[in-house]
């Protein structure tokens, strides 16, 4: 495992700036935990909601204008955010086993970004992870890597470590239904006389 800071690489990839996007990525991993952890939905069903709740913080993030440093060269699917002038992509994957290989594929805004953006300094490429974790032994974690351009080899790795607030797993036994006694309700008197229907026998 690397041990280098990506801002020993690049100016603009400060530590503040990287943990800023990492809590925003995990904000939105532990939101559709609380909103779509129901019996229909799985692996698949979190994957595309949390990529596309991210993608949309995202541009949101760009849009909005909070950060002077956040940009984006690209919207849609193949999203192409900026951190400072260093163009990222990312992925809900296992970066230290990615299934997902067209993550690595530079998109033509990104080889525009770099084309100036790295004139200097390392020609790497930054790609983050979310790794969406299912239950309390595997909880949800973001890591930013950078990977040499030619080879994809792992060059430097930076993983949030801020403090993770637990999870329930989504693939676990649900808890029985809790039965709860009727409230004691005491209705004030009313000061109303009820009169009994007369008999029309």
């Amino acid at each position: 495992m690397t041990t280098s800071h990506p801002n020993d690489y690049h100016s603009d990839l400060t530590e503040d700036r990287l943990n800023i996007i990492a809590r925003k990525m995990l904000k939105m991993v532990y939101l559709t935990y609380d909103t779509n952890s129901t019996d229909y939905d799985g692996r698949w069903t979190l994957g595309s909601v949390i990529f596309g709740r991210v993608k949309n913080m995202l541009e949101m993030m760009a849009l909005e204008s909070e950060y002077p440093w956040f940009g984006l060269a690209k919207s849609g699917m193949d999203i192409t955010p900026t951190i400072g002038s260093v163009p990222f992509r990312f992925a809900t994957d296992d970066p230290n086993a990615p299934k997902k290989s067209h993550i690595l594929d530079q998109n033509p805004a990104e080889l525009r970004q770099m084309g100036f953006a790295f004139s200097v300094e390392q020609d790497l490429k930054w790609r983050w992870y979310i790794e969406k974790g299912y239950s309390e032994f595997d909880t949800p974690k973001v890591t930013f890597v950078g990977l040499d351009c030619l080879s994809n080899n792992l060059v430097c790795e930076w993983a949030y470590t801020g403090n993770i607030p637990s999870i329930h797993a989504v693939d676990s036994e649900r808890k029985g239904s809790v039965i709860q006694s009727e409230p004691a309700v005491q209705l004030p008197a009313a000061g109303v006389t009820i009169k009994k229907p007369q008999n029309s026998d």
